[in-house]
């Protein structure tokens, strides 16, 4: 009840302008959902993994927050009651996900339910983005699976701080670094090529001309989360195949996605000068933000590359590894935050910005290799995996949530055991079988890239 007390205490707080971005881009049919399922195989100790949600999820203010505007801005409030963990008795299609649309003015962003599998047990966590991004969902899991631990008697090697709720207000306070060592004409030669992909509008979107849209009767209203697993041996030899290449594991499912997302469109010779553009998240988090309650502190940056570019060559690959690394190094995610910080303090401007049709980005692409290795519990990060009280993950899904326009969005998610390729697919405007053969399409060229 304390830790109750302390996080209503943190209310009323003005959202950050990343969280207003993410609240103020919420359209009918997309929700900003980010989908979350984890499996385990072993036996559960159900009412102690209930206390554990409700103790830890009191400790996470985002996540028991709901959305009112004052003087023409969203601010966080607290809810009247915080959410609860539910449990299901129907079990989750193989291979699919849906996704819920959560209405942050009604009720907190998060819904997590418990349903029992042939293995053992799943949990369903599905989070609305303006509360919190992808890697700090995995942070909360983290501390409940932690504080289950705990609870069960199994917590050697778990010893960390808990999220200190008060820390929630330093969401913002990220070091932004500029790329000093690059020539101002360099810089310059960069903002141009944006302005031009901007204006010009040759950034390709991914046709819907000529597919069936589902019918008013189709129970597929909101975006599908489509998942595959595929064994670890193929991810080694894929790595293998990276470093021979001089290059990361991540810059070539990367650049794999680039070429999928080129076969899918089946551009033409003509339109092969326009540009394939990938939504990148970059985390801005540092070792001093591990007690940071689940907060936003991602950016995204741009990664383009003509469609004429996309060709399964050495050059292709290692020019994205590159970029990447140029990304990485000077948290090029960060530029994206503080434009939205700059843009806020013009009326009227971000709503006018949000209201154009313009296409940003042909996808989003995330892969955050396995969570595991940078959660606070020195136990969870040597063995790359949580395991407490006999059972243990073996399955970890996700991806970011899709957005018009953008009607698919990729995420990677790697286990000791395997690693788990998803979608995020426009069903209700794609149908659904061109959204599974999209998915599996992509299944396939990176199978066969592992051959």
């Amino acid at each position: 009840m304390e830790a109750a007390m302390s996080v209503s205490g943190i209310f009323p707080l003005l959202a950050s302008p990343f969280e207003e971005y993410l609240l103020r881009d919420e359209r009918p049919g997309y929700p900003m959902t980010m989908p979350h399922v984890f499996m385990f195989r072993g036996n559960v100790d159900f009412h102690a993994l209930e206390e554990a949600f409700n103790k830890v999820i009191f400790l996470e203010p985002m996540l028991c927050a709901l959305v009112q505007q004052r003087n023409g801005r969203p601010h966080w409030t607290a809810a009247p009651e915080p959410p609860r963990l539910i449990t299901e008795t129907a079990t989750m299609t193989d291979g699919m996900e849906q996704i819920v649309s959560l209405d942050l003015t009604k009720r907190p962003g998060v819904h997590c339910c418990y349903f029992s599998t042939p293995e053992g047990f799943a949990i369903r966590l599905q989070i609305h983005h303006a509360v919190c991004d992808g890697l700090g969902t995995l942070s909360f899991f983290g501390n409940w699976m932690a504080e289950y631990a705990r609870l069960i008697g199994d917590d050697a090697g778990l010893t960390a701080s808990p999220a200190i709720p008060e820390r929630i207000k330093e969401r913002t306070n990220f070091h932004i670094e500029q790329p000093h060592s690059l020539s101002r004409w360099t810089m310059t030669q960069s903002f141009l090529k944006q302005l031009y992909i901007w204006f010009g509008r040759p950034v390709h979107k991914i046709p819907s001309q000529g597919i069936i849209k589902e019918s008013s009767s189709s129970p597929n209203k909101n975006p599908v989360l489509f998942w595959k697993s595929i064994p670890n041996e193929s991810i080694v030899r894929l790595r293998q195949k990276a470093q021979s290449w001089g290059v990361l594991l991540n810059s070539y499912l990367t650049g794999l996605y680039f070429q999928h997302l080129h076969h899918w469109i089946g551009m033409q010779k003509e339109s092969d000068r326009r540009w394939l553009r990938l939504l990148v998240p970059t985390n801005l988090r540092k070792p001093v933000h591990f007690d940071l309650p689940a907060a936003n502190m991602i950016g995204y940056a741009f990664l383009d590359r003509r469609a004429s570019e996309c060709t399964d060559s050495e050059t292709f690959y290692q020019s994205i590894d590159k970029a990447i690394a140029f990304i990485k190094k000077w948290s090029m995610g960060s530029m994206f935050m503080s434009g939205l910080g700059i843009v806020r303090r013009i009326p009227f401007a971000l709503p006018l910005i949000l209201s154009s049709r313009r296409c940003l980005a042909t996808s989003v692409f995330s892969n955050i290799g396995n969570p595991c290795k940078i959660l606070p519990y020195q136990r969870f990060r040597d063995s790359g995996t949580i395991e407490v009280g006999g059972a243990k993950l073996y399955r970890m899904i996700g991806a970011p949530p899709i957005r018009p326009n953008t009607p698919f969005c990729g995420g990677v998610i790697q286990q000791n055991e395997e690693t788990t390729l998803s979608i995020i697919a426009d069903v209700p405007t794609m149908g659904l079988e061109n959204c599974r053969k999209f998915h599996m399409n992509f299944i396939d060229m990176v199978l066969n890239a592992a051959t």
